[in-house]
């Protein structure tokens, strides 16, 4: 109670000795005291802040600081709270109003319940506390009266404490005393005065959670005090100091809330800006970065700032089953981290469910977190609901502490900051006093290590060296030992301490403290949705399992759901940082394989898919890879029905799948189960680089099953068709061919039988073949099978148009592109015309299943223009295809970006056969920076696209003459080109071997000659290598390198040499114009002009 010359009222201790309360009650500033219940005395304050402002919307509160401290133990940090929605949210005052005083001067707290109606007294910044049956007047005043100054609390989810969220101004006129008035946090907020000292008195800056946001907000983001050493070191904690990641802090920042001395067209917002999609108010972001790298750390130091700005800013809720719904109704600036993105897929499409939609007013911004980009962010972005996804910068958290003095820097203050919360925690020692020898340069450790790139391994090394001193000051602690290896060995001490206590039940034998380790583990790796599933878990431990041990299994999930704080979805939490808890896993399945095999084998699908998660993460450490790699093979190999297919969706998510791999390879190899097999194969996403390796191996051994077996022909010629497809994707041509035309022979000999079943089937693998042929360079036979696929559509066509015209008109648009390759230009364009037709037909029909095709046969249609010298029609189809793609990009940029990017490539070549120079190089300069975009989100994907289109700006500018620009263009792609040729030589030698004959022209362009010399040269024995490999396909590029190489020799003054490389191309054109006369005879005339220029004999002066 708070007491003030004769008037009365409520406050609240923030901390020892700062109390909020109302400024209306302050009628003596000189004589101000308060008085806790309980006790009898008055303690003196002094007034540090007020501000009492007559009208509906002035100021009632203040700030007062006691003699003394008020309490003679530490208070929890006050967390403060808003409400951001329009819903009706729980509340309550408590506070000394007149009506539950019993007089003297005992003071009785009374708490009044209701709920907040946020719309209510929001015009006078105001919240309206609500409750049932009012009060009777006291002495003909309210009976509220001494209410005043209470604390008003929000909020009420289960493992959330509330919120203060206001001060109760008084008991509103007219309201029969049914009602509270409270000034709001936010309000008190708004003075810097108040927030600094809120800050100085409770060492917690003044920010704002959303008190009506509680229950869709991760628990674990509510910092309970640390109770172990591993608690330290949660991110949550922040026990050391954020430093070394201010540059990326403030570019989230700058996302979140760009800075308005920002200007439009800037060349990070150049690519967004052409379709407005920096205009949008939902974006998303992801971060990616391995376990300690400080995701979650700098997730939540962004959070606390916007914040500070006035955003709403939560972490969701792990429980992927809360509804999100009410994320729709904030009107406020959102951001929503997502952590562990990679294994909450859905939920992220569920968000954006609930925040992308008409009536959003405010901006929304989605910070994920995961360890890796994968297969996982491919298929995210390919939801309907994922155009932010799509659109999303990936930004991996670079290494922190990459030199020696940053660690050592970083050390000295994690051992500062260790040492003062440990002072706090554990007073009797003096952890001040150990910093000076800890920190002396003899004793300061090397952290050489690569693991000390990351802030978590310095933090624990920091902690380590105060725990170890501490605890063995005379010994030398082995240095051998993993770092989470020795802090576990502190971290049993908490265990231990917890449970060795009469009240707990675990003094007996079947809880003793290898039990322990072990039901710890389990936690880590399961979480329990109730009381009996934990208890169900914890009877798989050695000796749990019969009835005599039901109250040891009880007190043991007593024990784990009090040892750390737990999830919404979960009754226990798992020790933190997820690295230590990895390393515990490892080693105690290390202890007992056969126990948690088996306790693998008897999970659900969504428990086995949690669980080997975290089991592939764990595998990472070299001291656990083999025993968990071998756990997770038998058990996968045991229950394969459940787990391969929990084993499969994980593959694609985790950073690390190769145990998973190599379990999903040993259970294909050995077992017997034909439909698990096939299972398995419908599971696999159509594209997936995690897997295609062994996506290609299952094919091929659904094809030996039916060899080896008495053959299904249909199955075996679908199998056979998948494996071709599987084999193409790794790059295996000849083996995709062979596999291809197998199921061409079996589908031609079903079609003669039983034409109606059989001749779509036989179409789609000739079809395929013809792609193959095609990638092996074997022109004619490619033409050959895709002529025959489109006969056969053509027949199914007329038979059922509605089913088959698509696939006709698909056909006809890879027939043109092959005759094409052969040089047949007009059969080509006819080709290509009718497919367009074709699509025009049915876009008019379904637009938005067909208008895909129509723009890509528009784009391979204005292709086959120019190459007849159709310049003007091609410019039209190639604009028709761009503004067809525009429209789908604006609707669905995760699905048509790519192609919007593609038609721009093609545009550019068009105008600038035209001459249209300056339209050339803006189309091609917007398709590139779409491809920056895209390469950000999707490097795997789309850096061979941005090479490509590099390449190609690099000739509009070059046709310019701004050939400096060109140079840099060229040189990007080469060595984008350099990366993906080391990673993949049979998809990107050739393109690599395209960019570096560019460069060297480029290079000699400005007068470089020695360097264009040694690009050329390089390009002439990329060539060569892919010659041998493949001369149908390599021989012509050769021979234009060569070309090349013998003008940079002639005009460095090598005639010799110069003379050489022409001669060879002559040769090897002679031998290309008698296959192919009208492809190659002009090239040789060429050449051999060339060849007679250069051996000519120099002219003396």
């Amino acid at each position: 109670m708070v007491r003030s010359g004769g008037a009365r009222g409520s406050g609240y201790v923030l901390s020892g000795r700062l109390v909020l309360t109302a400024a209306h009650v302050l009628k003596d500033r000189a004589q101000v005291s308060v008085q806790l219940p309980g006790r009898s005395g008055r303690v003196p304050c002094r007034v540090v802040w007020d501000r009492l402002e007559d009208g509906p919307k002035g100021w009632d509160a203040a700030l007062l600081l006691a003699a003394e401290d008020l309490s003679d133990r530490p208070l929890a940090a006050v967390r403060w709270g808003r409400l951001v929605t329009m819903q009706a949210c729980p509340a309550q005052a408590l506070g000394y109003p007149v009506v539950g005083q019993a007089g003297g001067d005992a003071v009785s707290c009374v708490q009044r319940d209701g709920r907040i109606l946020p719309a209510s007294g929001r015009d006078r910044d105001r919240y309206v506390l609500t409750g049932g049956a009012g009060a009777e007047p006291h002495d003909g005043a309210s009976p509220w009266g001494g209410m005043s100054g209470a604390a008003l609390w929000c909020g009420s989810t289960s493992g959330m404490p509330p919120l203060l969220t206001g001060v109760v101004a008084g008991d509103p006129p007219g309201s029969s005393h049914t009602q509270l008035e409270a000034v709001p946090a936010y309000v008190l907020a708004s003075d810097p005065v108040v927030r600094a000292l809120v800050e100085e008195h409770t060492g917690r800056a003044m920010l704002l959670e959303p008190a009506d946001l509680q229950h869709v907000t991760d628990r674990a983001t509510i910092p309970r005090a640390p109770r172990s050493p591993a608690d330290l070191l949660r991110p949550e904690q922040a026990v050391v100091s954020f430093m070394g990641r201010e540059d990326l802090l403030t570019d989230l920042t700058h996302w979140c809330q760009p800075p308005t001395e920002t200007q439009p067209g800037t060349a990070s917002g150049a690519a967004a800006g052409i379709w407005g999609w920096d205009e949008s108010l939902v974006q998303a972001r992801l971060l990616t970065g391995a376990g300690g790298a400080g995701k979650t750390r700098l997730a939540a130091k962004l959070a606390s700032r916007m914040s500070g700005h006035g955003w709403t800013a939560i972490r969701l809720t792990t429980d992927t089953h809360t509804p999100l719904d009410v994320l729709s109704q904030v009107c406020r600036p959102l951001l929503v981290v997502v952590d562990y993105a990679e294994t909450r897929t859905p939920q992220l499409h569920t968000l954006l469910q609930a925040v992308d939609h008409d009536q959003a007013a405010a901006p929304v911004r989605i910070l994920a977190l995961a360890r890796a980009a994968g297969d996982w962010w491919t298929r995210a972005t390919e939801h309907p609901r994922s155009q932010a996804l799509a659109t999303a910068t990936v930004t991996p958290v670079p290494a922190l502490h990459q030199t020696p003095h940053q660690r050592t820097t970083a050390y000295r203050q994690a051992l500062d900051d260790f040492s003062e919360r440990l002072r706090r925690i554990f007073p009797r020692t003096d952890w001040a006093a150990l910093l000076p020898a800890l920190t002396t340069p003899a004793v300061l450790p090397a952290l050489t290590g690569a693991e000390f790139d990351t802030p978590l391994s310095v933090q624990m090394a920091a902690l380590l060296a105060l725990l170890d001193t501490a605890t063995i000051p005379h010994q030398t602690v082995s240095r051998a030992t993993a770092l989470e290896g020795r802090l576990l060995g502190h971290e049993r001490e908490y265990w231990d301490a917890t449970a060795n206590s009469p009240e707990r039940g675990l003094t007996g034998q079947g809880s003793g403290t290898e039990t322990r380790a072990l039901a710890v583990a389990l936690a880590c790796l399961i979480p329990a949705s109730d009381r009996d599933h934990a208890r169900t878990l914890l009877a798989q431990l050695p000796g749990l399992a019969d009835d005599s041990s039901a109250a040891v299994r009880g007190a043991l999930a007593t024990w784990l759901a009090d040892l750390y704080p737990t999830p919404a979805d979960s009754v226990w939490g798992s020790l933190q940082p997820d690295r230590i808890a990895e390393y515990h896993i490892g080693t105690q399945t290390s202890r007992e394989p056969a126990l948690f095999t088996r306790i693998l084998t008897a999970l659900t699908e969504p428990q086995a898919t949690q669980a080997l998660t975290v089991l592939a993460r764990t595998a990472q450490h070299p001291h656990h890879h083999d025993s968990i790699s071998a756990i997770m093979r038998e058990a996968i190999t045991t229950a394969p029905h459940v787990l391969g297919e929990a084993a499969l969706t994980t593959a694609t998510r985790t950073p690390h799948p190769r145990p998973l791999i190599a379990a999903l390879t040993y259970l294909t190899r050995t077992t017997h189960d034909i439909t698990l097999l096939y299972r398995l194969s419908d599971q696999l996403p159509n594209s997936t680089l995690a897997l295609s390796e062994w996506a290609a191996f299952l094919s091929t051994a659904l094809v030996e099953h039916h060899d080896r077996h008495n053959p299904d022909l249909p199955a075996l010629a679908s199998a056979l068709n998948n494996q071709s497809v599987r084999l193409a994707g790794l790059g295996r041509w000849e083996e995709a061919l062979t596999a291809i035309t197998r199921a061409v022979d079996i589908r031609e000999v079903l079609a003669e039988q039983r034409p109606d079943a059989f001749l779509p089937d036989l179409a789609t693998a000739l079809n395929n073949q013809s792609i193959h042929l095609a990638g092996l360079g074997r022109r004619e036979q490619a033409l050959t099978a895709i002529t025959r696929a489109v006969d056969t559509y053509q027949v199914l066509a007329e038979q059922r148009p509605d089913a088959f015209l698509p696939d006709l008109a698909s056909a006809l648009n890879n027939q043109s592109n092959h005759l094409a390759d052969l040089g047949r230009r007009e059969q080509a364009l006819t080709a290509i015309t009718r497919a367009v037709d074709t699509y025009q037909v049915l876009a008019e029909q379904r637009p938005d299943a067909f208008l895909p095709d129509l723009a890509s046969a528009l784009n391979n249609q204005s292709n086959h223009l120019a190459d007849l010298g159709r310049r003007e029609q091609a410019l039209t189809a190639i604009t028709r295809a761009v503004d067809t793609y525009q429209v789908l990009a604006e609707q669905r940029p995760d699905a048509f970006l790519p192609d919007l990017a593609s038609a721009l490539n093609n545009q550019s070549n068009h105008l600038a056969d035209l001459g249209r120079r300056e339209q050339a190089l803006t189309a091609i300069t917007r398709a590139v920076d779409t491809y920056q975009v895209l390469a950000e989100q999707r490097p795997d994907a789309f850096l061979p696209d941005l090479a490509t289109a590099l390449n190609n700006q690099s000739i509009r500018l070059a046709g310019l003459g701004r050939r400096e620009e060109a140079l840099t263009a060229i040189t990007r792609a080469v060595d984008i080109r350099e990366v993906l040729a080391e990673q993949r030589p049979d998809a990107f030698l050739p393109d690599l071997a395209t960019a570096l004959n560019n460069q060297s022209i480029r290079l000699a362009g400005l007068g470089r000659r020695e360097e264009a010399l040694t690009a050329i040269t390089r390009t002439v024995d990329t060539y060569q290598v892919l010659t041998e490999q493949r001369p149908d396909a390599f021989l012509p590029d050769l021979a234009t390198a060569l070309n090349n190489q013998s003008i940079h020799l002639a005009g460095l003054g090598r005639r010799e040499e110069a003379l050489t490389a022409i001669t060879r191309t002559v040769d090897i054109r002679e031998v290309l114009a008698e296959q192919r006369p009208d492809v190659f005879e002009e090239d040789l005339e060429r050449a051999r002009q060339l060849l007679d220029l250069m051996g000519r004999p120099q002219t003396k002066n």
